[in-house]
C-alpha cells in the first residue's frame, strides 16, 4: 500500500539501565518497584500522574510519537482521549489512532461509527486521507477503528509503522491508543524502543503497574509515562479525572 501524503488540510488540525517513570520530573523506577512485597512509592507531587501533568509533559518535551498502553481497557482508553484533547487546547497538533479492540476512543471522539479508520488502512482498501478524521470535541483528529476484518488488517501490521513515520511529519505529536495490550504486542506495533510509553491506569493495582513498567524496561523500551489520572495510584481506586 502507497502512503501518501497527508495534505495540508490535515496537517493542520481545524477545531517507554531500567525504564524511569516521567511525572513532572523523571523519578527511577528503583523508586517504585522496591524489593519488598508492598511498593513503596516514592512521594510525588500531587496530581504528578493526571492526564494535565502528562499533557504538560509531552508539550514541554516536544514529544512526537507515544503509545499509550490501557490495561483497566476502555478507563483507561477513555483517559488516553482526554489526554489528546487537552494536548490539542494547548495549540499542539494531535492525532489518536484508535488501536484497540473496544473501539473506545473511536465511540469517544468520531462523529459516526461508520468511518474509515486503522484496519481500512492496514488492510490496503481506502486511501491515507480518508482515514483522518476530526475530533468531535476538540482540535485534535482521530484515526479511528475501522470496519475492516481484523485478520485481513493484522496481516498489514508491517505498515503501521510507516504510517506513524507519516504522521508524525504532519502533526506535533501522534498518540496510539492500544488499550489492554501487552509488551508483546507492542513489539509489532512499534519498532522504535526509544518511543514513549504511557501506561493509562486508573483503577489498576500497583502490583500490575510495576509488572508493566518491568515488563516494558526489559523489552528495552527506553521511558515509561504512568497516568492514573489523580495523583497517588491506590489499588481499586479510579482516581480518574474530568478533563
Amino acid at each position: 500500500m502507497e502512503i501518501q501524503p497527508v495534505p495540508e488540510a490535515v496537517s493542520r488540525p481545524v477545531p517507554v539501565q531500567p525504564a524511569p517513570i516521567v511525572t513532572r520530573e523523571p523519578i527511577p523506577a528503583a523508586a517504585v518497584a522496591p524489593e519488598s512485597e508492598e511498593p513503596d512509592f516514592a512521594e510525588p507531587e500531587e496530581d504528578d500522574f493526571s492526564i494535565a501533568s502528562v499533557a504538560e509533559h509531552l508539550n514541554a518535551d516536544d514529544v512526537r510519537v507515544a503509545i499509550s498502553v490501557s490495561p483497566a481497557g476502555d478507563e483507561g482508553s477513555a483517559n488516553a482521549v482526554a489526554l489528546a484533547r487537552m494536548v490539542a487546547e494547548d495549540g499542539r497538533k494531535i492525532v489518536l489512532i484508535d488501536l484497540t479492540g473496544s473501539a473506545c476512543p473511536t465511540r469517544l471522539m468520531a462523529q459516526t461509527a461508520d468511518l474509515a479508520g486503522i484496519t481500512n488502512l492496514l488492510a490496503g482498501e481506502v486511501p491515507f486521507t480518508e482515514t483522518i478524521h476530526a475530533d468531535r470535541l476538540s482540535d485534535a483528529h482521530i484515526i479511528p477503528q475501522g470496519d475492516a476484518d481484523p485478520v485481513l488488517a493484522m496481516r498489514g501490521i508491517e505498515r503501521l509503522q510507516m504510517i506513524i513515520d507519516a504522521l508524525s511529519n504532519a502533526y506535533d505529536t501522534v498518540l496510539i491508543e492500544c488499550g489492554p495490550a501487552d509488551v508483546n504486542a507492542i513489539r509489532k506495533v512499534t519498532r522504535d524502543r526509544d518511543m514513549k510509553i504511557i501506561i493509562s491506569a486508573p483503577a489498576v493495582a500497583n502490583e500490575e503497574i510495576i509488572d508493566l513498567i518491568t515488563g516494558f524496561g526489559e523489552a528495552g523500551f527506553g521511558e515509561i509515562v504512568l497516568m492514573t489520572g489523580t495523583g497517588y495510584p491506590q489499588p481499586g481506586n479510579s482516581g480518574r479525572r474530568a478533563a
